[in-house]
């Protein structure tokens, strides 16, 4: 009879507990940033064309930095980064107060302050993604990032009332000086990690090969050396095409909650239910977040298949919802799924990357994946204006989840074909 070792709790782990409560504030900072600067552009300008582009502001730094934070973030301490952009976070965000004293402010100051706080998110993002592997160990990445993602779906369950209730007791200037307080805060919490304090945390040789690098500029070669390993090895590129793909699908469906809620389910925008349909899609969140750990020892690519047939099946059933009831049960039985995959993705790139490449490698993820949920949600806007029809227009945008999934059944049954070789999964 064998017994099954139960793996340890991170939770145990001091360093662990700092980064979570550094990222979570982080988090719930960033979130009610971007609930009160694109509400704020459309009071003062009465245009939705101002707010949306107010909003992308959130993901187009991510785009054009990315790549560089992730190549630079090799190169020093993940940290130390973290702590560095926190501060300068809470600095750019000081601005709002002063800007707000102006009699009106032009909208052009409140994009330049919505970029530079975005931009400096790219790094912290990085860089405490580079660092979860160093913090958890190995065996225990997919329970540090099931804790993460539970935590950032919390925090970002509440972000709307907590902004809107800051808004309405202390106005814009008082809510951005708390959030810049929160900064600080989560600066405070992630200089308590004693890992990523040194490049020696990312392991003797790679850290003697980098510390050469320190002062000098990084070349084009460096920056695609991410790139490159995700096409050498088999299961991470699979899982990073997968990613776009859910991320464009995904996409479509978060931001037409309250549209599909309006034109399918003859449900006012201010109508309490929409609320429920939406703590819904968190709840699926959370349960993804418990469930993924449960997952580590399983094969990626297969447990990616089922997740993504899941995911296919119920946000079809979802756009075809005949009430407010089976829309809330399916969509948090979707974003379960959705979750999953992006969790597994997210592990799985961790555990396979080399020390010295967690920035770049884990920059091309999100950069797939985060880059592609705008794209989706523009799709989904354009498709429902052209169609006048929500289930038609999500129903299209199903597609490319299920492009995702044939992919990754085909490498499933190419795998199989394969002789019983693990050094196949690195090719």
């Amino acid at each position: 009879m064998t017994v099954e070792t139960v793996a340890p709790s991170v939770l145990r782990s001091s360093d662990f507990r700092f980064m979570l409560s550094g990222r979570a504030v982080s988090t719930a900072a960033t979130a009610v940033t971007w609930v009160l600067l694109p509400l704020y552009v459309y009071d003062i300008t009465g245009s939705a064309t101002a707010a949306a582009s107010m909003s992308a502001m959130n993901v187009v730094p991510f785009l054009l930095f990315g790549l560089f934070a992730g190549a630079y973030v090799d190169r020093l301490r993940p940290r130390t980064v973290m702590v560095v952009v926190e501060v300068v976070s809470a600095l750019v965000l000081l601005s709002v107060p002063a800007v707000v004293l102006l009699s009106e402010p032009p909208f052009a100051v409140f994009l330049l302050i919505g970029f530079l706080a975005s931009s400096a998110f790219v790094w912290f993002d990085v860089a405490s993604s580079a660092l979860v592997p160093v913090v958890a160990g190995p065996e225990l990445i997919f329970q540090a990032n099931g804790h993460l993602w539970m935590a950032a779906t919390v925090v970002n369950a509440i972000a709307a009332p907590a902004g809107f209730f800051l808004l309405d007791r202390i106005g814009l200037a008082g809510a951005f000086l708390m959030i810049a307080g929160a900064y600080v805060l989560s600066a405070i919490l992630t200089s308590f990690l004693k890992a990523g304090r040194t490049a020696a945390d990312r392991g003797e040789e790679e850290a003697e090969k980098e510390s050469g690098k320190e002062g000098s500029r990084v070349g084009r070669s460096e920056i695609l050396e991410g790139l490159r390993f995700i096409r050498s090895d088999r299961v991470v590129g699979v899982l990073t095409l997968a990613g776009a793909g859910i991320g464009i699908s995904g996409g479509a469906v978060y931001s037409t909650i309250v549209v599909f809620s309006d034109l399918s389910l003859d449900l006012r925008t201010d109508d309490i239910r929409v609320g429920w349909i939406i703590a819904g899609c968190s709840v699926g969140a959370l349960i993804a977040s418990l469930l993924t750990p449960r997952l580590r020892s399983l094969d990626p690519v297969p447990v990616s298949a089922v997740t993504l047939a899941v995911d296919v099946v119920l946000l079809v059933a979802y756009a075809w919802s005949p009430g407010w009831v089976v829309a809330l049960v399916l969509l948090a039985g979707w974003n379960t799924a959705h979750t999953i995959a992006m969790i597994v993705s997210i592990s799985v790139r961790q555990q396979r990357c080399p020390a010295h490449l967690q920035g770049r490698v884990n920059a091309v993820g999100r950069m797939a994946a985060w880059g592609a949920v705008p794209l989706g949600g523009g799709l989904c806007g354009v498709l429902i204006d052209l169609t006048g029809q929500a289930p038609v227009a999500l129903s299209i945008m199903a597609l490319p989840s299920l492009a995702a999934f044939v992919f990754v059944l085909s490498v499933v049954f190419v795998r199989r074909a394969e002789p019983s070789d693990p050094s196949k999964d690195s090719q």
